[in-house]
C-alpha cells in the first residue's frame, strides 16, 4: 500500500521552473525561429556589421554638419 499523504510540492515546483526556464532559453537561442518563413537573421547581422566597420574605418572623417534648432526657429551650426 502506497502512502498518498506525501506529495513533493517543492520538487514539482522545481521541475516546473526548470522546464519553464528551459523553454525561455530555447526561445532566446532562436529569437526569430528556425522555420523557412522566418527572417534571414544572418543576412541582417552581416550587413549591419559590414556597415558598422565601413563607418568606423573609412567614413569617420566625412561627418555632416550638425544643426541645432531652437523653439524660435533659429538654426545654429555647431
Amino acid at each position: 500500500m502506497v502512502n498518498l499523504r506525501y506529495i513533493p510540492i517543492f520538487t514539482i515546483l522545481q521541475f516546473l521552473f526548470f522546464v519553464g526556464w528551459l523553454k525561455v532559453g530555447e526561445d532566446l537561442m532562436f529569437p526569430f525561429g528556425a522555420d523557412d518563413e522566418d527572417f534571414e537573421f544572418n543576412y541582417i547581422l552581416e550587413r549591419n556589421l559590414e556597415m558598422a566597420f565601413l563607418i568606423v574605418d573609412e567614413l569617420h572623417n566625412q561627418v555632416p554638419p550638425i544643426y541645432v534648432e531652437s523653439l524660435d526657429d533659429k538654426v545654429q551650426v555647431l
